[in-house]
């Protein structure tokens, strides 16, 4: 079946997945339901759809940009967010009728969006990008992540106080103070950190590359502990289209560098030696689009996986 545009169901708590088509062909990364029966999807070239039926049809929405949207959020049926490429907010007031440009104040990806209610709102993106509004959107202030070199790829707060951040890197971090401040957390995985739910201010989980699951604790599961690893890498640009910039951020040359898809198979695969804080650039196989994961080879056979989008 053909992945682009697909969505998967479950009603059995997740023993099994039923897909759904939603007549986009446009890739989508990211879906929320206010109910059962009402959703929304987002995904490439401005990409909205909607649900009112749990998913089983789908109606495309005028979402007014070309930006590829990477996170979307409702805080009832009416009220509900979008955010995406080169700092794009979008608000809508009428279920996704309409869709209103909000000034984000960045040119950065913007991958994640939370809100605790209908004012007081977080997204976070790339270069350790974190805004937070107070008035439903319409100002957005930036906070100090304290990390300007990796991407934010999910947010999420238990309370107006208590969130959590994740991205590159196995990069966790938290504030209690509503985002004042945010604090990185122990390392449990060098694994690139896609998303971050809790259900209380103690439970939570977040999932990356790898398999990787990690619960508060920071406890592993469904996927080995790493050893020790500091390899960095850097890609850019970031959404790329013919070939990106891979940046050897670590201390230790590497000697390979592997593109897989979100299927885990193998796209392309170049044996490069690329010494420490150095850089290369990688032509882009034809054709490509979508979501991609570089990895980067040390010498020792140690590796790290970072997200790339493609393009065209």
């Amino acid at each position: 079946m053909e992945i682009y545009g697909v969505v998967l169901k479950t009603q059995d708590g997740g023993t099994t997945w039923v897909p759904y088509s939603t007549g986009s062909t446009n890739w989508l990364w990211s879906i929320y339901f206010s109910d059962s029966q009402t959703g929304w999807a987002v995904g490439n070239y401005g990409t909205i759809l909607k649900t009112q039926d749990g998913g089983i049809t789908w109606t495309k929405q005028s979402s007014g940009t070309t930006k590829s949207l990477y996170s979307i959020y409702f805080t009832d049926h009416q009220t509900g967010w979008a955010v995406g490429g080169r700092g794009t907010i979008l608000k809508t007031q009428d279920g996704g009728t309409t869709w209103v440009l909000q000034n984000s104040g960045t040119i950065q990806g913007l991958n994640s969006v939370y809100f605790k209610d209908g004012q007081i709102g977080w997204v976070s993106g790339g270069l350790g990008t974190i805004l937070k509004t107070q008035d439903g959107g319409a100002t957005w202030v930036l906070q100090n992540s304290n990390m300007t070199d990796i991407s934010l790829h999910s947010i999420h707060f238990s309370d107006s106080l208590t969130g959590w951040a994740v991205g590159s890197y196995g990069t966790i971090l938290r504030t209690q103070d509503g985002g004042v401040t945010w604090i990185a957390q122990g390392f449990a995985t060098t694994n690139t950190l896609f998303s971050v739910y809790f259900s209380d201010r103690q439970t939570g989980w977040a999932v990356g590359a790898g398999g990787t699951i990690l619960k508060h604790d920071c406890s592993i599961v469904g996927t080995a502990q790493p050893k020790e690893n500091d390899l960095s890498v850097v890609l850019y640009p970031n959404p790329a289209s013919h070939q990106v910039v891979v940046r050897n951020a670590g201390p230790e040359p590497s000697e390979r560098v592997s593109l897989y898809n979100v299927q885990g198979q193998l796209v392309l695969a170049e044996a490069l030696y690329i010494p420490a804080e150095a850089e290369t650039s990688v032509p882009l196989p034809p054709g490509l689009s979508g979501l991609y994961f570089v990895e980067l080879q040390s010498l020792d056979g140690r590796r790290i996986i970072e997200k790339l989008f493609v393009m065209r």
